[in-house]
């Protein structure tokens, strides 16, 4: 009996790590950064909402292409928006589909930093997720790379 129990043990454990497989993401930061930097122009130069909005992922199930302009002006706050933006560095979390990309944006003697979360793959491409705005550099982390 004891040998039943344990052949249903293995049985059961072999059923289990089928069902476990390990997948990678693959990751062009380039592409990903270039889609962060196209967002951040439409959307804090430009104005553009309608091409920000375009290149959301998330916002289009949640957000109304005229809702974007709200999210950007409370995004943006009381801060005057920039002349130009440029990515300075970005860091890819392990294992996920995310790249991160840190932008500083410069216009009427004053620096902004964003940080844009983009989602997707080099197969799949990007798409923007989440935004943020700082009056400061936001925390390097430990992976994060500069933009050559």
């Amino acid at each position: 009996m004891k040998d039943l129990y344990l052949i249903a043990g293995f049985a059961l454990a072999f059923q289990l790590f089928q069902g476990c497989t390990a997948s990678t993401v693959h990751h062009e930061p380039r592409a990903a950064i270039a889609v962060a930097e196209k967002f951040a122009k439409y959307a804090f130069v430009e104005k553009d909402f309608e091409g920000a909005f375009a290149l959301a992922s998330d916002a289009k199930a949640t957000l109304k292409a005229g809702a974007l302009e709200s999210a950007v002006m409370q995004i943006q706050g009381s801060a005057p928006f920039p002349d130009d933006l440029r990515a300075v560095a970005y860091e890819i979390p392990f294992g996920t589909e995310r790249v991160v990309v840190y932008l500083e944006g410069k216009g009427e003697n004053r620096t902004s930093y964003y940080q844009i979360v983009t989602v997707g793959d080099s197969t799949s491409g990007y798409s923007v997720m989440e935004v943020f705005r700082a009056d400061s550099h936001f925390p390097k982390g430990p992976l994060q790379e500069p933009v050559r």
